[in-house]
């Protein structure tokens, strides 16, 4: 298991990487955008729980949505990096953090 961080805004907001490779097989991911709110709570999280690649959207009254992704391990990996790294500001609004993102 590998597993690294990438700041957004350092110490309030980052996005956390988690794979799980077995000779050059990707076996399990997460990707995750954090936000600092009295603790880490997750905002957005791309993974492979639940036995099929998903998207959650966390809400930070504790409303969840889930999207299913009908695509391999690595494509959702790729794209849900791309994704956060492209959209973490709208999704840290949208989920109603008040934290300083620009």
């Amino acid at each position: 298991m590998k597993e690294w961080l990438e700041w957004f805004r350092w110490k309030s907001i980052r996005m956390r990487v988690k794979i799980d490779v077995d000779k050059g097989r990707l076996l399990d991911f997460v990707v995750q955008l954090e936000v600092d709110d009295e603790g880490w709570k997750p905002v957005v999280r791309y993974n492979y729980a639940h036995g099929q690649p998903h998207r959650d959207l966390i809400y930070r009254n504790g409303k969840k949505e889930k999207l299913w992704l009908n695509k391999s391990l690595k494509e959702v990996l790729d794209y849900g990096k791309r994704d956060i790294i492209k959209n973490w500001k709208k999704y840290i609004k949208e989920c109603g953090y008040d934290v300083e993102i620009d």
